[in-house]
């Protein structure tokens, strides 16, 4: 599979638990505000209640309240509840605000997840390629050491020495190929596919720019204003807390039915003479009423609470302090890191032109036989280490800008 770096990005973000389990929690905060907008909507209820009850003696007469019932609705519309609704919405904005910047910092995360593993996977791929090199001009060494031989001009001993260095080249390489198995499977697990896909990364060209105007503001993090919206939110705790010492007011209209509520008894008529009777009430009866509910007796325990809430609020501020501190120094060390990255690239570009060059006049001299095989092979060791360093300065300064811009919260914007 051919693997560009935007690929791996996209692919990373898409199948990483943690992004996803993001976008649930972003979800939920949303739903969450849903929810707590309803507060400001009239609550509907209803209700219905069937009585069996033994038939009760009342003076001369007996209820009857068999079957007897009582069924209504009522409709509650809060007027004022001490700035509890409308605060408690904020708090669900902010709620869903924090989630959206979890998200993004998340994607942050995993992209600079990616970047690593893309970068070291295409190190290793570079140094596999360094080594067959290494081997293919050792080959080439082993071949000119035997045409010498057939001619009587060359030693077994030599021959024993570069078969011994080629020989050390298979180890290494060796060593190499399993280190790029276990890089390519890092990078399966960060994009979500097989341990068993071949990839084939497309970016391998390392494209190197001096650093220039590096910003060590930390406003953009994803940190920092996740705790400036913690901050919000304690604040708004004080007053959900203020709340509960202020009155509340309603208004509330209701309507009940009733029923089957039966008495038995008997009545006397003018000539003296008693005959029975029985009843039977239905009916309803509507209402409207306007509440206010006063606390008196819990204003020291509301008390309390505000003032717990204000040193939450403050502890909230120190945090922003303290890790303001601690993220200003991350973003030094990353500028730093960039600094002296490119600083890196510039002694292993230099380096490695010299041991090219060294190595081209070597093997001319030696083919020309005018050196020495030790002379030859201290040369070629000097390019592949020139050649090694060349190729981890490269891909680490990539990384490297990877957590600069991770650092001052640029890298998922």
């Amino acid at each position: 599979m051919a693997l560009s770096l935007a690929d791996c990005h996209r692919l990373a973000i898409e199948h990483n638990e943690k992004v996803k389990k993001s976008g649930n929690a972003l979800t939920s905060a949303q739903l969450q505000k849903e929810a707590v907008f309803t507060n400001y909507l009239p609550r509907l209820d209803g209700s219905a209640t069937t009585l069996f009850m033994q038939d009760q003696d009342i003076m001369d007469m007996q209820l009857k309240l068999r079957g007897a019932y009582v069924a209504g609705f009522s409709l509650t519309q809060p007027i004022y509840v001490g700035g509890k609704i409308y605060n408690g919405n904020k708090l669900a904005k902010i709620g869903i605000e924090a989630a959206e910047i979890q998200q993004q910092q998340t994607r942050a995360d995993v992209i600079a997840e990616a970047d690593n593993a893309y970068w070291t996977y295409i190190a290793v791929l570079e140094k596999q390629r360094m080594v067959e090199a290494y081997k293919a001009q050792m080959d080439s060494v082993c071949a000119i050491i035997k045409n010498a031989i057939d001619a009587e001009m060359g030693t077994e001993y030599e021959l024993v020495r570069v078969n011994a260095k080629r020989s050390e080249l298979e180890y290494q390489l060796q060593k190499v190929k399993n280190g790029i198995n276990l890089c390519r499977m890092n990078l399966c697990n960060i994009i979500g596919d097989s341990m068993s896909t071949a990839i084939v990364p497309t970016d391998t060209t390392v494209m190197v720019t001096a650093p220039s105007n590096m910003n060590n503001s930390i406003d953009n993090r994803p940190e920092v204003k996740l705790l400036a919206k913690n901050i919000e939110a304690k604040e708004l705790q004080i007053k959900m807390e203020r709340a509960e010492m202020l009155p509340t007011v309603g208004l509330q209209a209701a309507y009940n039915f009733f029923g089957n509520i039966k008495t038995e008894g008997y009545s006397q008529d003018e000539d003296g003479n008693y005959y029975p009777y029985s009843t039977n009430y239905h009916g309803g009866v509507g209402m409207v009423a306007a509440a206010a509910k006063i606390p008196l007796l819990n204003w020291l325990d509301a008390s309390k609470k505000v003032k717990i809430a204000k040193l939450e609020v403050e502890n909230a501020k120190l945090d922003m302090e303290q890790n303001a501190r601690l993220m200003g120094i991350q973003v030094q060390q990353a500028i730093q890191n960039v600094m002296d990255g490119y600083a890196m690239i510039e002694t292993a570009e230099l380096g490695l032109k010299q041991a090219e060059e060294n190595l081209r006049i070597v093997r001319i001299r030696y083919e020309n036989g005018m050196g020495t095989l030790t002379d030859l092979l201290d040369a070629q060791s000097q390019w592949q280490q020139a050649k090694s360093n060349n190729i981890e300065a490269k891909t680490q300064y990539k990384i490297y800008e990877t957590e600069y811009l991770h650092a001052v919260g640029e890298l998922d914007r």
